[in-house]
């Protein structure tokens, strides 16, 4: 609140359920919705940045953390059977983990609210 009692804007959020192009748009500006939010329809607005974090001591950086610089590892391209198995079983945890975040985040969340 203001020194003059007035009480702080807020931003006013999409319906919904969006107008057509030439209805009024729905922020109340009096123009029509082509005119005035629709080049904004599923466009992703940026978010707020929040302060870095500390990394524990125990966990350990990878190599790439001081540098910036990725090493290259020294694997096969052509993988053995026990090694695609591994990946099929870490992409099936990947994929539960995924459904159960998905069911879980809601619209408007960033990723502190998620942590």
């Amino acid at each position: 609140m203001s020194d003059s009692g007035s009480t702080p804007r807020t931003r006013a959020k999409a319906p919904a359920v969006l107008p057509q192009s030439n209805d009024d748009c729905w922020c109340g500006s009096g123009r029509k919705y082509k005119r005035c939010h629709k080049g904004l329809e599923g466009r992703i607005a940026p978010g707020i940045i929040s302060p870095m974090r500390t990394v524990p001591a125990n966990i350990v950086k990878p190599p790439y953390a001081d540098t910036g610089e990725v090493p290259r590892w020294n694997e096969p391209r052509v993988k053995t059977p026990e090694i695609i198995e591994r990946m099929r079983y870490a992409c099936d945890m990947a994929t539960d983990i995924l459904r159960l975040a998905g069911e879980y985040v809601q619209p408007g969340m960033t990723t502190n609210d998620i942590d």
